[in-house]
């Protein structure tokens, strides 16, 4: 094996599995395509094998290595496979102590729970962060994900819970985490009073049973479960205005406090603001810790070197021949768009090295770019800026980001959500230029109701 390269991550997202058991309409992943079928054999096939994926993360992180997330398409398809490779990591890597992954929860639970409790090594005890992918109630998850999935999804998250507390005590950290996620069109829907209760009461329901499930306490689970919002899309001046009533009828279910488990917050957008507010004085000197982890303290790891999971699939020409191909989904025209422009070629080239004969040299090329997006913060925000006056000015935005402070925290506030230098480079360009569309997603309405919240 050649001798390791100096990352600055301690941290691999690694590419497990490249086919997926649902056909979930907003995902921009083509499905049914020969060479993700085949590439999902040949990563089984190196995951049993164990060196190829212990050799990958020691030519990359040495013995630093102190995370490692599954992603593809559906990780669960590939767990019950890792039991010799996690068996040998936790000797090469000393510093291991977190693993994660998000599930569909459509895949057998005992295929998690077995590996929590038998595969993995129990000498060490390790965290494992689990994210739970259930957008609400059947006429949002069923629309997204298929007919009869919600009450799938919902049984094996109970069951899997179950699994766990069967024992008094398990051997390692388990913490679950939902991911709803819905289209415009659901948003709007939702902005009902009577949708919106009904889609927090529907997981308050699911929270209850799984508190009950967990009889022994040996799962931790947050209660967070505000929706969050196709990413990407062709967001208008109109969707932003409905994300700012959607905000505004949030507030109005939390003051009512209707439910037991579940406190409606839209905390994924707010969160940004209040760090924003409260670590501001580090924002030009310690730039990365308003962006997101891809190219910093991550990196994705298949047989190619990525800033994180989101561009697995990009070195793959055949794979960008099915997006082109793949118009059934929310978002199909724009990712055609990306390819037909080019752009999403010139992602695959910036942003992913081959690991095979990957120097010192390259890699620290490589690194030297991910560090502009992280570090190079007044460059951003003139753009954002810029684009914000001028969006103002012509109605796209709200009038009070005429006014260049404003401007700003608009600009800085959209980078932060939206943190991810693969997007921008696909639908603007450059890794340094946030996609417009989020500008007026957060600027009309949403982030001058937090400000007058922190106000208030």
């Amino acid at each position: 094996m050649d001798e390791a390269i100096k990352l600055t991550g301690v941290s691999a997202s690694l590419f497990v599995a490249s086919w997926c058991n649902l056909d979930c309409t907003y995902c921009n992943i083509p499905k049914h395509n020969k060479l993700i079928s085949e590439q999902h054999q040949k990563i089984i096939e190196d995951i049993v094998a164990v060196t190829p994926f212990i050799d990958r993360l020691t030519l990359l992180f040495g013995d630093r290595l102190e995370s490692i997330s599954h992603w593809g398409s559906e990780p669960t398809l590939t767990l019950g496979y890792f039991r010799d490779f996690y068996a040998k990591a936790v000797e090469v890597f000393p510093n291991l102590k977190d693993i994660s992954l998000s599930s569909n929860f459509m895949t057998n639970p005992e295929v998690i729970s077995n590996f929590i409790l038998r595969d993995l090594p129990q000498e060490k005890r390790l965290t494992l962060s689990i994210q739970m992918s259930l957008d609400g109630e059947e006429k949002i998850t069923e629309v997204n994900r298929g007919k009869g999935t919600t009450e799938v999804i919902q049984n094996h998250i109970v069951k899997f819970i179950e699994n766990l507390n069967v024992a008094d005590s398990i051997p390692h950290e388990v913490e679950l985490c939902f991911k709803s996620t819905m289209n415009k069109d659901q948003y709007q829907d939702l902005i009902n009073e009577d949708n919106m209760a009904k889609h927090y009461q529907f997981f308050d329901n699911l929270i209850e049973r799984m508190d009950q499930a967990n009889k022994n306490g040996n799962v931790r689970f947050a209660t967070g479960v505000d929706p969050t919002m196709v990413c990407p899309d062709k967001y208008t001046k109109e969707d932003g205005i409905n994300l700012s009533l959607f905000y505004d009828k949030v507030r109005e279910l939390r003051e009512r406090k209707l439910f037991k488990y579940v406190v409606p917050s839209l905390v994924s957008y707010s969160e940004a603001y209040r760090k924003l507010l409260k670590f501001k004085d580090e924002l030009f000197t310690k730039a990365s810790m308003f962006t997101c982890s891809a190219g910093d303290t991550q990196f994705g790891v298949s047989e190619y070197l990525h800033p994180c999971h989101d561009t697995f699939y990009l070195p793959y020409d055949e794979v960008q021949d099915a997006i082109r191909a793949d118009q059934g989904r929310i978002n199909a025209s724009r990712e055609a768009e990306n390819v037909d422009s080019g752009r999403t070629s010139m992602a695959a080239a910036t942003m992913t090295k081959s690991i095979n004969g990957l120097t010192q040299h390259e890699a620290d090329k490589y690194q030297y770019l991910q560090r502009g997006f992280h570090d190079f913060t007044k460059f951003k925000n003139s753009y954002g800026v810029a684009s914000i006056l001028a969006m103002a000015n012509c109605g796209q935005v709200s009038e009070c980001y005429k006014d260049p402070e404003f401007a700003i925290l608009l600009s800085m506030m959209a980078s932060m959500r939206h943190s991810c230098p693969t997007g921008n480079i696909q639908y603007s360009g450059s890794l340094l230029l946030t996609d417009m569309a989020f500008f007026k997603l957060f600027g009309n309405g949403l982030l001058e109701s937090f400000i007058k919240e922190g106000l208030e």
